[in-house]
């Protein structure tokens, strides 16, 4: 099913939202493509990051905060059944129920961590050696039935040269808990997108990317903070 927000207002339905769009802006002005008219609602108060598959919900500095199941949030993944509290309103997440064997799809980079600034190694980040094994595997899959996936190549620090395969469907590139940019593996090619806060925009090539993804080519420079990447899609 679509991934949509079912809006509430003391307890009564008020609207339902289908996250189509990339980027979903909430906020009291009439701007937004979620409005809420409520003077605990900020103007831009909060948006919700829809790439492949998964939804990251953004506080944008509010003056309330935004909350996600009672708890105060600056950015969070939304899981079907989220709840989100914005001023007066509640905003429940119905995600996409995902298949079967698809839970185990997403790899983290630390940009900053060692190894990507020059002392251990270009690893996954915040994975233990088993989920290691199990992207190796993955990718050797992947490979024996001829789907060549693209690779990223670092360019900087002591790793320079080092490549790891994008088998996964979204590969967040970040520390954790402040992850930057994600690229996002679609059937019409590769795409990479900032995923918002304070934390610096990804450049391709010497641009900087904005709110909307950006299609990736064979090639392409991608600097994270510091660090920087190629990556490789085979034809």
């Amino acid at each position: 099913m679509q991934a949509k927000l079912l809006i509430t207002l003391n307890n009564a339905l008020v609207s339902e939202h289908k996250l189509e769009n990339e980027v979903i802006s909430i906020g009291r002005k009439s701007d937004n493509e979620i409005q809420l008219d409520n003077p605990a609602v900020s103007g831009k108060h909060a948006r919700v990051l829809f790439i492949g598959g998964e939804a990251f919900l953004e506080d944008l500095e509010s003056t309330n905060g935004t909350f996600v199941n009672s708890a105060k949030v600056s950015k969070h993944l939304l899981k079907n059944g989220d709840l989100i509290s914005i001023g007066q309103h509640q905003l429940k997440f119905e995600g996409a129920i995902e298949e079967e064997g698809d839970l185990d799809k997403t790899v983290v980079i630390k940009p900053y961590a060692p190894g990507m600034e020059g002392t251990a190694t270009f690893q996954a980040a915040a994975l233990e050696k088993e989920q290691e094994k199990k992207d190796a595997a993955a990718a050797a899959e992947a490979v024996a039935a001829g789907l060549k996936p693209a690779l990223l190549q670092l360019l900087s620090g002591p790793n320079n040269g080092k490549k790891m395969a994008l088998t996964k469907s979204i590969t967040r590139l970040g520390k954790p808990g402040e992850q930057v940019a994600a690229i996002a593996k679609r059937p019409a090619g590769y795409f990479v997108m900032h995923l918002g806060g304070n934390t610096p925009q990804p450049v391709v090539n010497g641009s900087t990317v904005g709110t909307q993804a950006t299609e990736l080519k064979h090639g392409d420079i991608i600097e994270v903070g510091k660090i920087r990447m190629k990556i490789l899609i085979p034809t």
